[in-house]
């Protein structure tokens, strides 16, 4: 059996665990189109796990809609919505199945 993701593993690593990447809308008449939004998530790996999926949620405590898989302990979300707080939770995957949600992390995706 494997470990889940732990809000205790997620806070201990606070800074290196949720890093939110905030691209403006900057534009030059030569440069390249402006770039979405992005949250960048990471975790602390879970014992025994192969891949996580993640999930997402404008709703504190769900319901939550899978927005992608990773073979590591990271995912980047993009493009995020504007002026909205995101909730996520991430379940981790092995040969016996997957484990129950994480704690739920909140972000506030500026305008």
């Amino acid at each position: 059996m494997f470990r889940k993701p732990t809000w205790i593993a997620l806070a201990a690593l606070a800074v290196c665990i949720l890093i939110f990447s905030a691209y403006r809308n900057l534009t030059s008449a030569a440069g390249p189109p402006a770039q979405p939004r992005a949250v960048n998530l990471k975790w602390a790996p879970s014992a025994g796990a192969d891949a996580y999926n993640v999930f997402r949620s404008q709703v504190a405590g769900g319901p939550y809609t899978k927005i992608g898989h990773s073979p590591t302990a990271s995912y980047v979300d993009t493009p995020v919505p504007e002026g909205t707080v995101l909730y996520y939770v991430v379940t981790a995957l092995s040969n016996k199945g997957e484990s129950g949600y994480s704690a739920e992390i909140r972000i506030v995706v500026p305008k």
